[in-house]
């Protein structure tokens, strides 16, 4: 996918799904995944648009289940959720070089607004992007492990980067989550990175 514009989708601007198989690490023999998935240089803006009038647990750009996607050089703002939600099972993502910027939310029910999620994964880059003046956080981090963000710029979020662990069975317990060399500034409610999460422990990020 790339150098494409989607604007004004009324749910989805684009999904990806490759099987998981109740894998239980990225390398339990019964994942399979998504490879050679790659997005770039690309636009989605105002997806998930506002006719949408009950809520839902999906929204906007949801990529499950990928093995190695490269998601570099795209501009993702004002959609009504997550600029993009790494959303179950990802592994050896790199997202790189990307503006998210003004996500925007229709309210209770529906989708939070952060720039970028990463939820329930397994090992991949966040690097050199910036997230500007999003409704939630820039960058939420939810049961994920293995994660490097570094070098990112944050401007105007809610909150800066949010780290969640919660119970989410035991292949998606938060650990070896690396956080270097960002830059916060004016974030609106909370501090740049705030964790939250009855699981969640010194031990489970190795670098600030």
């Amino acid at each position: 996918l790339t150098k494409t514009t989607i604007n004004n989708a009324f749910h989805h601007a684009f999904i990806g799904w490759g099987p998981a198989n109740g894998a239980t690490s990225p390398t339990d023999p019964v994942f399979v995944g998504m490879s050679g998935f790659v997005i770039t240089d690309s636009i989605f803006h105002h997806n998930y648009n506002a006719a949408m009038t009950t809520g839902t647990g999906s929204a906007v750009a949801k990529i499950l289940a990928s093995v190695n996607l490269v998601y570099d050089n795209n501009e993702s703002y004002s959609n009504n959720g997550p600029g993009l939600w790494m959303d179950g099972a990802n592994f050896g993502y790199n997202i790189t070089n990307n503006y998210f910027h003004d996500q925007t939310n229709l309210g209770a029910g529906h989708s939070a607004s952060m720039g970028l999620h990463v939820e329930i994964s397994w090992y991949g880059t966040v690097e050199h992007n910036v997230f500007i003046n999003n409704v939630f956080e820039g960058l939420g981090i939810d049961n994920t492990s293995g994660m490097l963000a570094t070098n990112n710029l944050f401007y105007q979020n809610r909150r800066g980067i949010v780290l969640s662990n919660n119970d989410r069975g035991a292949a998606f317990f938060m650990h070896d989550v690396s956080i270097i060399g960002n830059y916060f500034k004016d974030w609106d409610t909370f501090a740049a990175i705030e964790p939250i999460g009855p699981y969640l422990t010194d031990a489970n990020v190795e670098s600030l």
